[in-house]
């Protein structure tokens, strides 16, 4: 049985749309997240706790504001090797 024989530029075309998937998987499991940090947030704002406002904030800042940077990131990377952005992963849907 005969190999396949593959050139240098069919690897190369091979090895960007891998990449330009799981980055597009990670754009979604990012997003995932996300929201459920904001329902994390959003239950200790109206829990009425001693610190859970505390807790919160602390979750925002430090959870949600940096999912949102990361996930940015990953969809500026995914759309420079070539992929479209998901749907409900858009800056504008926010």
């Amino acid at each position: 049985m005969a190999k396949a024989k593959f050139t240098s530029a069919t690897k190369t075309q091979a090895v960007p749309e891998r990449i330009v998937q799981e980055i597009g998987l990670l754009a979604t499991r990012i997003q995932t997240v996300i929201c459920t940090a904001i329902c994390v947030e959003f239950a200790l704002q109206h829990q009425n706790g001693e610190y859970d406002r505390e807790f919160a904030q602390c979750v925002k800042r430090n959870v949600v504001d940096e999912l949102y940077r990361s996930r940015e990131q990953a969809q500026k990377i995914y759309r420079d090797l070539g992929g479209r952005p998901f749907p409900g992963l858009t800056e504008d849907e926010e």
